[in-house]
């Protein structure tokens, strides 16, 4: 029998007393588990196997693909919004959605489980949420292990150099990030898709990769003056690398896209490259 801390990412309906959920727990990942009576007012779990909420939890665990027992739930803490802050519900159900479609079973990820509980907080509050969305995406994909390249061309790892701070920096999701001037001129050639990007966005995801290393080396993370255009042309980016890697759109994303007031602002910066092309002035590039 184990014992371990956890956040309900996915609950429905076994039968008329018993509930299926889906775990992401401290020490043992995501796990799925059946809870024999938990639909009953009555029962061991206390009302706390609510989506989203936070829990102490007891399990009997089960190999291979078996559904592990839930034998005992307690209550750590229970997410709460006002009536007024939608988005940070919504932020919420998106997160545990995205938890449990990166994760597989029975892989461990405290820096991820932490940041979950972390972000599920910071939601409660209607401040900068599409900051906090905004990394935690990118920490998903620095987990995943397909984090986006930021300092040297996806392709052909030439390092990239930006000297105009109102260039726009060569994307292509395909790569895996940004692209030189030569990788440019071969897309054209072959009428492979890239994005252009602003220079704002980008310092945006290298601060994100700062404080995921800050973390890991338990160094002091700075802070970044940034404006609500920047966070939220940053976070659409963002959200086009989760789609791509998953396939698809997650179902909980297009809820959110209607607190994004500048959902226009990469449509913008696609009409700023067309100019910006015919000019052939991307960023610049130094050779290895």
């Amino acid at each position: 029998m184990e014992n371990d801390e956890a956040v309900v990412i996915h609950s429905v309906d076994f039968s008329e007393t018993s509930l299926i959920v889906t775990l992401f727990t401290k020490r043992f990942g995501k796990i799925e588990a059946i809870a024999k009576g938990g639909r009953r007012l009555k029962s061991p779990f206390e009302s706390a196997l609510d989506i989203l909420t936070r829990i102490n939890v007891t399990f009997i665990q089960k190999k291979n693909d078996a559904l592990d027992i839930l034998t005992e739930s307690q209550l750590i803490r229970r997410f709460h919004v006002t009536q007024n802050n939608l988005h940070g519900l919504y932020a919420a159900y998106y997160i545990a959605e995205l938890v449990n479609l990166f994760t597989e079973r029975n892989l461990p990820n405290s820096r991820l489980y932490n940041l979950t509980s972390e972000k599920l907080c910071a939601f409660e509050k209607s401040d900068s949420i599409n900051y906090h969305i905004a990394q935690f995406e990118f920490q998903l994909l620095y987990e995943n292990g397909t984090k986006p390249v930021l300092s040297y061309c996806a392709e052909c790892g030439t390092k990239i150099e930006i000297t105009n701070p109102n260039q726009l920096i060569p994307f292509r999701q395909a790569a895996g990030g940004v692209i030189c001037n030569k990788c440019v001129e071969k897309n054209r050639k072959f009428q492979q898709h890239y994005t252009l990007i602003k220079n704002e966005t980008l310092k945006i995801l290298k601060h994100f990769e700062t404080e995921i290393n800050n973390k890991i080396n338990n160094k002091q993370c700075t802070n970044l003056q940034l404006s609500n255009k920047s966070i939220n042309e940053t976070l659409n980016l963002l959200n086009n690398c989760i789609n791509y890697q998953l396939g698809s759109q997650p179902r909980t994303q297009k809820y959110l896209k209607h607190f994004n007031y500048t959902e226009h602002t990469l449509e913008a910066a696609d009409t700023m490259a067309a100019k910006q092309a015919s000019e052939n002035k991307p960023a610049k590039v130094t050779e290895n």
